[in-house]
């Protein structure tokens, strides 16, 4: 797995890979780039498609400090690329702490995310989810999930394991319903529910003691229950 620390023969190998005029050079699967042996397929193609999706604005000629840049920088944004599905190249670069897809056509998240144990930030409006993964739990750190205009149904209870989340925004999806274990995000402060087809809440939530906005518009004959007076 590719580390921020790489060494400068790695970054040196992937540059020499790019670049050399043998096609044969450029279709190997791994280089001796070190002490040890490294698939170094997955970066390079990672590198060309971060390119590809206007990610970086340098050429291939200029790889080494793109390289620098990719392993320093904390988010990667690829908004309205027209994705049906998110590269599998990015499950090389599990340190960014923001992942910004919205406006594609994503209609999963892949399991490689669970393991992006640093992600704080996580939007995918306007896509085309119909349901979360049960391991979504596992991003422990995530502050804010944005997945407004999806398709989603309902919501597993692992995502009330949550314990950082301050934002969730649900807003113009299916939903029918809440966990009823939504009140253990103990952090959560803003929660948008707009356009939903919720005809009630869990008559619990009135527990979330830092729930700053509630919105609910657009969700006919919803019932809301005693427990948000004290909200």
């Amino acid at each position: 797995m590719v580390q921020e620390n790489l060494t400068n023969d790695l970054k040196d190998a992937v540059y020499a890979l790019l670049l050399s005029p043998d096609p044969r050079m450029r279709e190997l699967g791994w280089l001796q780039a070190d002490a040890q042996g490294m698939d170094l397929a997955p970066l390079v193609s990672t590198l060309k498609r971060m390119l590809q999706l206007g990610q970086f604005s340098c050429s291939v000629q200029e790889i080494r400090p793109m390289l620098d840049a990719i392993l320093k920088t904390s988010a990667f944004r690829a908004s309205k690329t027209h994705l049906s599905q998110i590269p599998e190249e990015l499950a090389y670069f599990q340190h960014f702490k923001v992942l910004e897809l919205d406006h594609n056509r994503i209609g999963e998240l892949p399991d490689f995310l669970a393991r992006y144990g640093q992600l704080q930030e996580l939007s995918l409006t306007h896509n085309w989810l119909t349901k979360l993964p049960k391991w979504i739990s596992h991003l422990s750190d995530l502050r804010s999930l944005w997945l407004k205009d999806n398709f989603i149904a309902a919501l597993p209870s692992s995502i009330c394991k949550l314990q950082q989340l301050e934002t969730l925004s649900l807003s113009d999806n299916v939903l029918d319903r809440l966990p009823d274990e939504l009140t253990r995000l103990s952090q959560l402060e803003r929660l948008y529910l707009d356009g939903n087809k919720l005809k009630t809440l869990p008559a619990t939530i009135g527990k979330l003691k830092q729930l700053k906005s509630l919105t609910l518009r657009n969700n006919v004959d919803i019932q809301l229950p005693e427990s948000l007076a004290s909200c």
